[in-house]
């Protein structure tokens, strides 16, 4: 097998440089994936070209099953919070938190105390978290930089730290390997835990966190992002393209009045399927609770909550009479399209 040594880092380089340049993501990493398709093409750029589509992107990243259901769960759980922001719940919860919080710091705390609470799973966390939170902190007139940057640093280092979440097994893997090259003879999952104190990017990330909303300081870009969202109410920079954007159907009907249970019940739900779902699929005889929550395939149980959560956010809504079954699936539906750039760059990213 041929060896590329620095040829590797031009993909990444290069759609990093193109991403800041030209603050276009999508672009950016096709043109990353073309131009490492080129280079294991024998640089030649057409070959690279019909790879980059047929070879890189739908065979390497779409026909892998991991990829494709973090892709399922993410357009699943977009549909999922359509139907609640049809019924009203998300509506609900803005409100209530709003009456609640006599700041932004406020709302930025429930933010990063709901960041640190989502531990099974950093998927589930940022997609949680942030379409819950999004149209609150927008109502705080705190910038969508911000509220990104918030979920982004405590969901991957709250996961990579907790016993039972989806990271687990990787971590584990990794130092049983480690012992094992260096003929250390220990039980892996303590060696874990005795880690966990040297868990510096993790432990200083959600400090810093909390730090910056305490202290509400903030730095360079983010300064700008925040003054420019207190004084002109534009949480996101003129001329950018949000990867959430709100589909009409998602907005609930003319005098329904939704309560802060329409969303966590259906949450609720996708939170218990995930936990006892993160079991049964990673169980086997003689395996303990946190071997079988370690070794079950994440994107599979993500996959189950973000269904099961839509039939019952679907079945309240009918329930409760909050929309009929056609305007119902027209939410879900609309949540689904609200995610359809974060998959595709979701997409890109896999394939890169």
């Amino acid at each position: 097998m041929q060896e590329y040594t620095w040829l590797a880092l031009i993909p990444p380089m290069l759609a990093i440089a193109l991403a800041i340049w030209t603050r276009q993501v999508i672009v950016s990493l096709f043109l990353g994936i073309w131009a490492g398709a080129t280079i294991l093409a024998g640089w030649n750029p057409i070959v690279g070209l019909l790879d980059t589509f047929s070879l890189h992107l739908v065979e390497g990243a779409l026909a892998d099953s991991w990829n494709m259901g973090i892709i399922v769960f993410c357009l699943v759980i977009g549909g999922m919070v359509g139907v609640i922001g049809k019924l009203g719940g998300t509506k609900a919860i803005a409100q209530a938190v709003v009456r609640r919080a006599k700041s932004s710091k406020t709302t930025l705390l429930s933010t990063w105390l709901l960041g640190v609470i989502m531990f099974f799973d950093d998927y589930a966390n940022s997609m949680i978290v942030g379409n819950t939170m999004r149209p609150i902190t927008d109502a705080e007139n705190i910038s969508r930089e911000k509220l990104a940057y918030i979920v982004d640093s405590t969901a991957a280092p709250v996961s990579s730290m907790a016993p039972v979440s989806t990271w687990i097994a990787m971590e584990l893997g990794l130092i049983a390997a480690g012992l094992q090259s260096i003929h250390i003879e220990t039980n892996a999952l303590m060696v874990f835990f005795q880690t966990v104190p040297y868990r510096f990017y993790s432990i200083f990330a959600i400090v810093l966190v909390l730090t910056l909303i305490l202290t509400k300081k903030d730095f360079g870009p983010m300064f700008r992002a925040e003054e420019r969202a207190r004084k002109t109410g534009q949480v996101f920079e003129e001329g950018s393209s949000p990867m959430m954007v709100e589909d009409p159907d998602i907005l609930p009907d003319e005098g329904v009045r939704g309560s802060v249970w329409d969303a966590l019940v259906p949450i609720g739900i996708f939170i218990l399927v995930t936990v006892f779902g993160l079991y049964y699929n990673g169980y086997e005889e003689g395996k303990t609770v946190i071997q079988s929550f370690g070794d079950a395939d994440a994107s599979v149980v993500l996959t189950w909550a973000a269904f099961i959560g839509s039939i019952v956010a679907i079945v309240l809504g009918l329930m409760k009479k909050g929309f009929d079954l056609k305007s119902g699936m027209d939410a879900w539906i609309g949540g689904i399209k609200s995610m359809l750039i974060a998959v595709i760059i979701l997409a890109l990213a896999f394939a890169l």
